[in-house]
């Protein structure tokens, strides 16, 4: 064997001796992310079972299949979803879940949050929306109907990648009565989704004269179409339980593209079918002591093969414990897996809360971010319009604001 040939072996074991710690330390980390979050789910539901008194009825048994399935089908996924998402997921009910729709307390619900993400980067992403929702009590039962609408847009690159997406979405609330009354969901919304960009913007190996870039230069690409668009359909659940009406928990899950579409600009591209989108979470507010709460949360969503996981925890304060007005701090932190960590602070006062969270990014592109992530700012508004006397039942607590 030649000097030659051993340079060349030797350059190749070393790619292999990469690859292989590289893969050894993906194992690794997910074995780690595996054993904490199985651990944060059974703290759940040990935290569940105390609360009841270790009461194991159908509705508790339920609760522990519920959890156990989430676990499952978070436990064998290996790749991150990139698709559109805010942070602060909790504060976006009805694009969570269509399942959420008038799950409040009060008649009318008014949600706004706004997303910039890697700003320090020449090309940041921007995300905003707005929703508004109510609920409609029934006389004879303490069910309630929910309606709401949704607007969402986004924008992300040098072309100006544009997604907006207006949605319809009504849940109906089935309730049960007692201290430890529960209220089961389901919903369905339907989407009208635009997607558009501006090719003007971007810039072509045509146009490099030999010298130096000439945007004047002709670009002989051809774009079928500059935008699309398309109606998209989802379906929800959501099962909350309250117990001896001091603390409570929320488990859901919805799928969102039920009815796959194209989503190619060129008409020769293949294999540009929406996929199905499916998430899951559980969110919960325990009292643990007199004028404190524990938060715990958590988000996964699936798409394509692709995963994102967000898990973490916060403590409320209430500052005004005698009066009957809300005025309460919430502060915490979550992980989003392999990407940031994100601290939040929240703040309630009477009928309004405001929540700001920060990402703080971790993976490979912090090297470009400088660690830089997502500031992201939501504001929340309830209203009463009904008159006391018609105030049959009221969701309890505020889960979804």
């Amino acid at each position: 064997m030649d000097r030659r040939q051993r340079i060349v072996n030797s350059e190749r074991w070393s790619e292999f001796d990469i690859d292989y710690q590289n893969n050894i330390s993906k194992q690794i980390e997910r074995k780690i992310f595996q054993y904490t979050f199985f651990n944060f789910v059974r703290l759940c539901a040990r935290l569940c079972e105390t609360l009841c008194h270790k009461k194991r009825n159908t509705v508790f048994r339920s609760l522990h299949l519920a959890v156990l399935i989430i676990l499952i089908s978070s436990k064998y996924s290996d790749t991150y979803c990139q698709d559109l998402h805010f942070s602060q997921y909790y504060r976006t009910p009805i694009f969570l879940n269509p399942a959420n729709t008038g799950a409040m307390e009060e008649d009318i619900r008014l949600m706004a949050i706004a997303r910039n993400q890697w700003a320090t980067i020449p090309v940041n992403y921007n995300s905003f929306g707005m929703s508004a929702d109510m609920n409609f009590p029934f006389k004879v039962t303490k069910d309630k109907f929910g309606l709401g609408i949704q607007v969402l847009a986004d924008r992300a690159g040098d072309s100006k990648y544009t997604t907006f997406q207006a949605t319809g979405s009504g849940a109906y609330h089935l309730v049960t009565s007692g201290l430890n009354f529960m209220i089961l969901s389901i919903g369905a919304n339907v989407n009208y989704i635009n997607r558009s960009y501006n090719p003007e913007l971007l810039r072509f190996p045509e146009q490099f004269n030999g010298d130096y870039f000439d945007p004047n230069l002709p670009v002989t690409e051809q774009f079928d179409r500059l935008s699309l668009g398309f109606f998209d359909f989802g379906l929800g659940l959501n099962y909350q339980q309250t117990f001896m009406e001091q603390h409570v928990i929320s488990i859901g899950g919805s799928m969102q593209h039920l009815l796959s579409s194209e989503q190619n600009f060129l008409r020769k591209s293949t294999n540009t079918l929406l996929q199905n989108r499916i998430n899951a979470y559980i969110n919960g507010e325990f009292r643990i002591g007199k004028g404190y709460s524990l938060i715990p949360l958590f988000f996964y969503q699936h798409q394509d093969k692709k995963y994102e996981v967000v898990f973490g925890g916060g403590i409320g304060m209430n500052l005004a414990p005698k009066s009957r007005e809300r005025n309460k701090l919430k502060l915490g932190v979550s992980w989003r897996a392999g990407d940031a960590f994100i601290p939040w602070v929240q703040y309630d006062i009477k009928r309004s809360s405001i929540q700001l969270s920060y990402d703080m990014n971790t993976s490979p592109l912090s090297t470009a971010s400088n660690s830089y992530g997502g500031l992201e700012l939501s504001f929340g508004y309830v209203l009463r319009t009904r008159p006391e006397k018609e105030r049959y039942y009221d969701f309890c607590p505020y889960i979804w604001f």
